[in-house]
């Protein structure tokens, strides 16, 4: 075997085509095959030959998984500190879009500190003089989806961002986020009016805290503080889609759309860390192609190399070196390694773990248990959020 490698590694300068080779033995040296991995890793000169494919690579599935467009939403009050809840919930659930609101950012903290692998995100912090804590949004975006912001003014006392995403197997939709206080004013109150009148198209999903405790929304009727509000979302025909209650017995987090079969399902999850608001899983009834990211493997340890024993022991290779230019010759001999290696190695497909190298499947098992064990104590009635 190494007089094969050899072979091939020889200086030829002087152009001979052919060489004087040794006998080789019948018996393959097993524990030299074995070592085809990492061979494959020495940088041999082999690219210039379709024979070699390489053992580990890194691709993204053509098949990819279709699925409709998912957008996690929960009003966080604070989103930095519950990061890592986060990631956990994102990488269980992988939704498209992840809207948050009471985000309670400033210029204090960097973008660098907010990053979630495989999405962009942008963030519309709160800008009022009188009110520097809580407030704010911040919507993250899959990478592999485009987005323009189209917010285009700032309302005092309201945090909001419209965003348009578009991805290569989805049409444009619009999707807002607003975050309405409960001392907004009745000009403030106009103004959000205004803002959510923006975009009316049968593609355009409006998502937010909006604090009007007051409004039945099987009954459609409410009191005096959100009579306004209830009249303007008739007005505009928007449709209300959340049906349980978000926080405690209250209905403050609402998904409004102007055509109510462009929401597909609306899943109920338990607040991310101390957050006292329910978390939506909103799905869009608009097909994405989402990739999915995995590494394609070799195991090499269950391969079978008595076949490549048997193989190898049937050629006569003085006469193939006899008969065979070097170069046809070493082709020859990496054909047969990639032959075995593609229809007798096993593959295995491992899915890309987590960018959170601390959150270990411990401390994800560990979190799904607190989740289901609040979510069986809401369901008695034991566990309330005032």
């Amino acid at each position: 075997m190494k007089w094969v490698v050899n072979k091939r590694n020889k200086n030829l300068m002087d152009k001979r085509d052919e060489i004087k080779p040794c006998k080789l033995n019948s018996k393959i040296d097993i524990s030299v095959v074995r070592q085809l991995k990492s061979a494959e890793k020495d940088s041999v000169d082999l690219r210039n030959y379709d024979y070699i494919t390489r053992t580990k690579t890194e691709a993204l599935d053509s098949q990819g998984d279709k699925k409709q467009l998912s957008i996690l939403y929960f009003n966080a009050r604070s989103v930095k500190p519950k990061l890592d809840e986060l990631k956990i919930l994102v990488n269980d659930k992988k939704p498209n879009v992840i809207a948050v609101v009471e985000s309670w950012l400033t210029e204090d903290i960097s973008d660098s500190e907010l990053d979630i692998e495989n999405f962009d995100f942008i963030r519309f912090d709160r800008k009022n003089d009188l009110k520097i804590k809580g407030g704010g949004v911040i919507i993250y975006i899959e990478k592999n989806l485009s987005f323009i912001n189209v917010t285009t003014e700032v309302i005092k006392n309201i945090d909001y961002g419209w965003l348009k995403i578009k991805g290569s197997e989805i049409e444009t939709v619009v999707i807002g986020v607003f975050y309405r206080p409960p001392d907004c004013d009745e000009e403030q109150l106009k103004n959000l009016i205004r803002v959510l009148s923006k975009f009316k198209t049968t593609r355009t999903v409006l998502i937010g805290d909006f604090n009007f405790r007051d409004i039945n929304w099987r009954r459609n009727t409410s009191g005096r503080s959100s009579k306004a509000f209830l009249k303007a979302i008739n007005n505009l025909a928007l449709r209300q889609c959340v049906k349980k209650t978000t926080r405690g017995d209250s209905l403050l987090d609402l998904v409004l759309v102007y055509d109510k079969n462009l929401v597909h399902n609306i899943e109920y999850l338990t607040p991310v860390g101390k957050s006292d608001h329910d978390t939506l899983l909103i799905l869009l009834s608009v097909g994405v192609h989402t990739p999915v990211k995995s590494f394609s493997n070799f195991n090499y340890n269950k391969a079978n190399y008595n076949l490549l024993q048997d193989k190898m022991g049937n050629i006569d290779w003085e006469l193939e070196s006899d008969r065979l230019s070097v170069n046809d010759y070493w082709c020859m001999f990496i054909n047969i390694l990639n032959d075995f290696k593609e229809n007798h190695i096993p593959k295995l497909k491992e899915m890309v773990k987590t960018e959170a190298p601390w959150i270990n499947k411990v401390i994800i098992k560990m979190t799904k248990k607190e989740i289901t064990y609040i979510s069986d104590l809401k369901e008695q009635e034991i566990f309330t959020l005032k």
